[in-house]
């Protein structure tokens, strides 16, 4: 066989190999730490809405569809709220996601519980809240409890708002996490599994 054609055979093994092997349907569970590197962004701010900008921005719809195609079976209540609807709200900015899921079902809890680990986990380099950090979270509401980037080290505290989100994931982020302008985005270079919750894909 000519040696060009064995060349070409071999490389085609390898990028089949290394397609086979970068697919999301091996997502389920993240083989080794972060590789991403030690540079990380702070805790976000609070920074509450100013103003009504009738737009979902980039960064919470691509955290929902990454949040809709790991969880299939769950839900979205939504990114937009109405200017006229009362009080403050990122989602009158575009800059906040409620993912539909139930305080009630036990497999819901589950996954809610396995992202939450994902999302607070500590990286292999020390950074606390690590993904969290990456995406831009801001604070988080989740039956009856909250959790808040600028004030990460209290964990999560009793919510006494008047909507008790047990339907519902409420996830609020900071305008560079909205625009889509954090690591989570940028950083191409790690694992697919870095780039999908894990270990709670789908059973």
């Amino acid at each position: 066989m000519p040696t060009r054609l064995v060349v070409l055979l071999v490389a085609m093994t390898i990028a089949v190999a290394t397609v086979g092997y970068a697919s999301p349907a091996l997502a389920k569970h993240p083989s080794p730490p972060y590789s991403y590197g030690p540079s990380i962004e702070a805790l976000a701010d609070y920074e509450p809405q100013t103003g009504c900008r009738q737009r979902a921005k980039p960064g919470v719809v691509a955290f929902a569809d990454l949040l809709l195609e790991t969880y299939p079976t769950t839900g979205s209540l939504g990114i937009l709220r109405g200017c006229d609807v009362g009080g403050t709200s990122e989602h009158k900015e575009g800059r906040a996601f409620d993912w539909a899921v139930s305080a009630k079902d036990t497999r819901d809890v589950t996954r809610v519980r396995n992202l939450m680990s994902w999302l607070l986990a500590t990286d292999r380099h020390g950074n606390r809240f690590a993904m969290a950090r990456r995406l831009g979270i801001q604070y988080m509401i989740w039956n009856h409890r909250i959790w808040r980037a600028y004030q990460a080290t209290a964990g999560w505290s009793d919510y006494a708002g008047s909507v008790p989100h047990t339907d519902h994931v409420h996830f609020s982020f900071s305008w560079p996490g909205a625009r889509k302008q954090t690591s989570f985005w940028s950083a191409r270079g790690g694992q697919i599994e870095e780039l999908k919750p894990g270990p709670a894909a789908e059973d």
